[in-house]
């Protein structure tokens, strides 16, 4: 899923650069998509982890997206200079080969990062959702969701996301 959704051209976002690397720990985290929301105002380095159907991991991802963010942004300060130099790079060099890649120019140090959870297809309903939510509530960082189209897997923007 994560394919379909970095070829998409996400309304309000710039494409995602690349499939992030894990996280080490144990178990690994391992996260799906890394892409910078640039629609308005100051650019933002957004953590995506995707969900589809009914996939009983649900009510771990918000967790899991917080590990991700506390990486990227140990202090809650904004994205660490040297990620912010190292994924600024993978861009130039992802569009010089041809691919579609983010302006590097929008990757700085100090950036704001965000954990999102992309939901497609997910059912409304679920009492694994309503956990899923309810965990995220309670971390010291704010997770936040979105509902993905099942037919145009692109992320909305920032402001379709919620709690």
């Amino acid at each position: 899923m994560g394919k379909a959704v970095r070829r998409g051209q996400p309304r309000g976002h710039t494409p995602p650069c690349h499939r992030p690397p894990n996280v080490n720990g144990r178990p690994p985290i391992k996260l799906d998509i890394l892409a910078v929301a640039s629609g308005t105002g100051d650019p933002v380095l957004v953590a995506v982890e995707l969900k589809r159907d009914l996939d009983n991991r649900i009510q771990d991802v918000p967790k899991q997206a917080l590990k991700y963010v506390e990486m990227l942004d140990p202090d809650g300060l904004g994205l660490r200079a040297d990620i912010a130099a190292s994924y600024g790079d993978v861009c130039r060099q992802l569009r010089m080969l041809g691919f579609n890649a983010c302006d590097p120019a929008l990757v700085q140090p100090g950036m704001r990062v965000v954990g999102l959870v992309a939901l497609a297809d997910y059912n409304e309903r679920s009492r694994l959702l309503g956990r899923a939510r309810e965990v995220a509530s309670h971390l010291d960082r704010p997770i936040r969701f979105c509902r993905l189209d099942r037919d145009h897997l692109t992320l909305p923007p920032e402001s379709e996301w919620f709690t």
